[in-house]
């Protein structure tokens, strides 16, 4: 059992020897079998060609015949059969690459022959493949094959190949969607409801059931299909959203599965809505509590550009003022950057003291004015300590 950077690591000390042994990634489906063999084709700088076995038939792989002319012997001018390779095969012989024959297990018997000789021979016909090209092969079979209609391998099939059982961890996938900037409320859900992420135990016929692989589908159509920033918007502006809900539950039943959509949407209409005004309630404190940066800089925005704040900021508390200076130059740099400038604006339009007390505000012992000034010249390296709080050693005028 090996989970995916693992499986990476190793397949790399395979592609670096001087026998390249084919490798097999076994496991159940949706849980990124394909990605490692893409992972290893870009950090080892190899092309990447995926072959289909249960879509090949023998032609496919071992080449259209064709006719050629030759000479025999005695100089008689003879024909004969001769096959045209496919490209993937040629280009994988020229150049280092990565084949990876997905669902091997699944492929007709000759062609399943056809695969095992290159595998194992590293050449069909007369053409050999690179001597760093990677063969690889990803399947459903192994110990979760009981789920699948896949055929077995023989031993001597299995004997021919380095077999990794793939369990890729929660933690792997968490971290993966946070790198693809997905939305933080729906990887919140998989984090604390983990049996949601896939279906491990036995499988009734047409029910649908979550994977890996559909969830990243399901948040792929959520960030980039417009839902999600019609339900955050409407959500934080505490307007109706039932209709997104409704589209949100649909959507993720569709994709995900009814007990699944049942429980996001439980999750997702749990959550605490915040308001503008949190900021100089919560200072720093609204990292933790937001992680996702669009939408805090979204909060600090509709506080100074929204007209009936106005009466708000014009009246800070010292420690509301402390506060505002925690969460901008608490969190990431690129916030302070973003949002540092319009507060100063805001506040020369409102009441120049009030600027003045905005620019002598302390956090972490520098004034606001110092912070700012090194803005204008380079980016700081701002302290994200949430748990220290300043603030406390302030008391409210």
């Amino acid at each position: 059992m090996s989970t995916i950077q693992e499986t990476v690591e190793t397949i790399k000390c395979i592609a670096a020897s001087e026998f390249i042994m084919p490798v097999m990634l076994r496991g159940r489906h949706g849980i990124g079998k394909t990605q490692v063999f893409k992972q290893l084709a870009e950090e080892t700088g190899r092309k990447y060609f995926a072959v289909y076995g249960a879509q090949l038939t023998e032609g496919d792989l071992l080449g259209i015949p064709s006719t050629v002319k030759f000479k025999n012997f005695e100089g008689e001018t003879k024909e004969a059969t001769n096959f045209c390779l496919p490209l993937w095969l040629l280009k994988a012989a020229n150049e280092p690459s990565v084949i990876v024959f997905e669902e091997i297990d699944r492929a007709e018997p000759t062609v399943r022959k056809a695969f095992m000789q290159l595998a194992c021979e590293r050449e069909l016909w007369d053409v050999k493949l690179h001597p760093q090209t990677v063969i690889g092969a990803a399947i459903n079979g192994g110990p979760t094959g009981q789920h699948y209609d896949v055929l077995d391998m023989d031993p001597a099939e299995q004997d021919r190949w380095a077999i990794f059982e793939l369990t890729p961890t929660t933690e792997e996938w968490v971290q993966w969607a946070k790198d693809q900037d997905y939305p933080p409320e729906f990887i919140a859900f998989v984090n604390a409801e983990r049996k949601h992420l896939e279906h491990k135990s036995e499988f009734d016929p047409n029910v649908v059931y979550p994977s890996r692989r559909s969830w990243a589908r399901f948040l792929q159509i959520i960030k980039t299909g417009g839902l999600y920033d019609t339900y955050t918007k409407k959500r934080d502006n505490k307007e109706n959203y039932s209709e997104e809900m409704k589209r949100i539950y649909f959507l993720s039943r569709s994709m995900l599965g009814e007990a699944c959509a049942i429980n996001l949407k439980k999750h997702l209409e749990s959550l605490k809505v915040y308001e503008p005004l949190d900021i100089i309630k919560l200072g720093a404190k609204m990292h933790k509590e937001v992680e996702d940066q669009g939408r805090l800089v979204d909060l600090v925005t509709n506080l100074i550009n929204e007209d009936h704040y106005s009466d708000k900021l014009s009246s800070l508390k010292t420690k509301e003022m402390n506060n505002l200076a925690a969460f901008v130059f608490g969190g990431s740099g690129e916030i302070a950057q973003q949002i540092s400038k319009l507060i100063s604006r805001k506040f020369t339009k409102l009441n120049t003291s009030l600027l003045m007390k905005w620019l002598e505000t302390k956090y972490n012992g520098r004034k606001v004015s110092e912070y700012t000034a090194e803005l204008s010249t380079a980016a700081v390296d701002f302290d994200t300590d949430y748990d220290k709080d300043d603030n406390s050693k302030e008391e409210e005028e």
